[in-house]
């Protein structure tokens, strides 16, 4: 089997025509800003924890939720949104997800409980989950040979490298000048700016004779048939692993820095901005490598750093409690997660052409599971230091590496 690597270009594609009719020209970096949503709206939370868990006077537990629950609809979500997605074109299902992403950023702005903010926040997940698994189905839609796909979704996934490093830092800014609610305010104008921009720009790549018709048991037997594959999981379950070390450090970082560093949130959120700026960075260079290097070739390096720098975490915060050394380690982590991300996404939906939405789908999904629950097991251990963290960032590399094998394993 070809391996998944990556070409295409930011400039607008205009893909050759099928069953002889003209299919519409669509911008990769209007696919890349579409994605925005979604992390931000994931990331933008950190800074704001402690803040709301003061407001609502809540224990450490309790306001991960936010991060949980979030990270749980936006998995969830795209086992549904990618099959409507292949069934009704990706044009209607993303402005619907945009349209449900506004209103549970609104709401939970305007919310005096924190049931309800958790409320808003599901809903918000749910619609912010169209702006994975749709930038994702398009790029499917739009090259057929596997090394375009790659490099496609490597130019669209720099957004989920770059929105989360901005996000912390745009939130700890507004808790500066206001409260917690500006947070959410400002992915209501992001969610809101998206939509007017997809209404205008964003025009259906999926044409009605390539349509697949929405039922229940075809449905069932359309996901059993993506994941019944070793591959399939190796590829996804690897990066989603890597991520975690993130997702951890989103939950329990900010605490950390407050309780045991003495930081305020605008100090968390430079923080924060710092370890994602090492995942930018590795998207940023598989962007330009990985037609060459190849998906699997990098996602090998993207299991090694992110294994080796957690090692050395482990042995650096067995030593010294600087917090600048801890850092630069996240740091590197990052980029293993950099190149990895990438690497996962294009080699699971590139194993099945046919239907892109619905891969793309049981791929997020899959990894944002795995999110959420590293997010509840991150609140349940948090002690307000880093040493939890450490922990988890070595442990969610190692089991990476070893659900990563069956990609390496020579064929009988």
């Amino acid at each position: 089997m070809p391996d998944p690597a990556a070409s295409a270009s930011p400039e607008t594609v205009t893909p050759p025509p099928a069953a002889g009719r003209s299919r519409p020209a669509i911008s990769i970096a209007w696919l890349a800003f579409a994605g925005a949503s979604s992390p931000y709206g994931f990331n933008f939370i950190g800074p704001v924890l402690p803040a709301l868990q003061q407001a609502f006077a809540l224990e450490g537990a309790q306001v991960q939720w936010l991060v949980s629950s979030y990270s749980l609809t936006l998995g969830l979500g795209q086992l549904v949104m990618g099959p409507l997605s292949d069934a009704w074109g990706r044009r209607k299902v993303l402005l619907t997800g945009l349209l449900l992403t506004i209103v549970g950023s609104v709401g939970a702005m305007l919310s005096h409980s924190f049931a309800l903010i958790l409320l808003f926040r599901l809903i918000q997940g749910f619609g912010a989950c169209t702006s994975l698994v749709v930038p994702r189905a398009v790029i499917r839609d739009l090259y057929t040979k596997s090394e375009d796909i790659a490099r496609g979704i490597a130019i669209v996934t720099i957004t989920l490298s770059v929105a989360p490093a901005i996000a912390p830092l745009i939130a700890g800014a507004l808790l500066t000048w206001f409260d917690w609610r500006a947070g959410f305010a400002s992915c209501a104008v992001l969610g809101i700016v998206s939509l007017a921009l997809a209404l205008r720009h964003h025009t259906e790549t999926l044409v009605q004779e390539k349509r697949a018709p929405m039922r229940a048991g075809a449905l069932v037997l359309a996901y059993v048939e993506i994941g019944r594959t070793p591959r399939f999981f190796a590829y996804t379950i690897s990066y989603a692993l890597l991520n975690a070390g993130v997702i951890a450090f989103l939950v329990i970082a900010p605490g950390a820095f407050a309780h045991e560093y003495g930081l305020r949130p605008w100090g968390a959120a430079v923080g924060i901005l710092i370890v994602y700026a090492g995942s930018a960075a590795a998207n940023l260079y598989a962007v330009r490598h990985i037609r060459r290097t190849g998906a699997n070739r990098m996602l090998a390096a993207g299991l090694a750093v992110g294994v080796a720098s957690a090692l050395a975490l482990a042995l650096c915060t067995s030593l010294t409690t600087s917090l600048a050394a801890a850092m630069a380690l996240l740091f590197v982590n990052s980029i293993g997660n950099g190149f990895g991300f990438p690497s996962g996404i294009a080699g699971a939906v590139g194993l099945h052409p046919t239907r892109a939405g619905t891969a793309a789908a049981l791929v997020g999904a899959t990894q944002l599971c795995i999110s959420s629950l590293v997010a509840v097991v991150s609140g349940v251990v948090a002690d307000g230091t880093l040493r939890p963290l450490v922990w988890l960032v070595l442990l969610t590399a190692l089991l990476a590496l070893l659900a990563a094998l069956p990609l390496y394993r020579k064929p009988h």
